[in-house]
């Protein structure tokens, strides 16, 4: 009898990326690489995947935040809660955390003159997340702030972009405090569907 990883390596249908984890679809559920089925909330988003466009045609610039998205207006402030806030009060001044955290779910660092540290996340195969991140000083409190491709908006309803940014911040905040397991991979619950 296979086991369920290994029944997951089979080539039913395509991979999907979603951050570090790679899904597939096996009947009617989804399992990642390692044969560990999503959360709720990542299952949902999973089955309400548009025909991805090709990577060449994704537009990886124009970049804006939650709260600019058309309908976000009665998510924003919860969104600001469950991500940016979360997020700068977990870290802090420990980059050094931050780093292993963004590393982890396989973000990328890229250099912005007015941050302390800036990270890409590839989050689907068409929409990416950048956290920018300026840690406390004598004057400020730790800030965060996540952006998304304003061409997101087209492609995904304004649900399931905050359900991407409330999971990438449970992911964060999780490396810190578990090695990444099945169990470990909720992140945060998004709104209801």
């Amino acid at each position: 009898m296979k086991s369920v990883a290994t029944r997951a390596a089979a080539p039913c249908e395509p991979l999907v990326r979603f951050f570090d984890r790679h899904y597939r679809r096996h009947g009617d559920r989804w399992l990642d690489q390692d044969g560990c089925a999503p959360t709720e909330m990542v299952d949902l988003l999973l089955r309400r995947l548009p025909a991805a466009a090709p990577e060449e045609e994704i537009d990886r610039g124009d970049w804006c935040s939650f709260r600019e998205l058309p309908g976000a207006g009665p998510l924003a402030v919860n969104f600001a809660n469950n991500t940016h806030k979360t997020i700068a009060q977990h870290f802090g001044a420990d980059l050094p955390a931050l780093d292993r955290a963004v590393a982890a779910l396989d973000g990328q660092p890229e250099s912005d003159p007015g941050y302390d540290r800036r990270y890409r996340f590839q989050a689907l195969p068409d929409v990416c997340l950048v956290l920018l991140y300026n840690s406390p000083d004598d004057l400020f409190t730790a800030q965060a702030n996540l952006l998304f491709q304003r061409s997101s908006q087209h492609r995904h309803p304004i649900r399931d972009l905050f359900i991407l940014g409330t999971y990438l911040t449970g992911r964060l905040v999780g490396q810190t405090k578990t090695g990444g397991d099945c169990d470990a991979l909720s992140g945060g619950d998004g709104p209801p569907p």
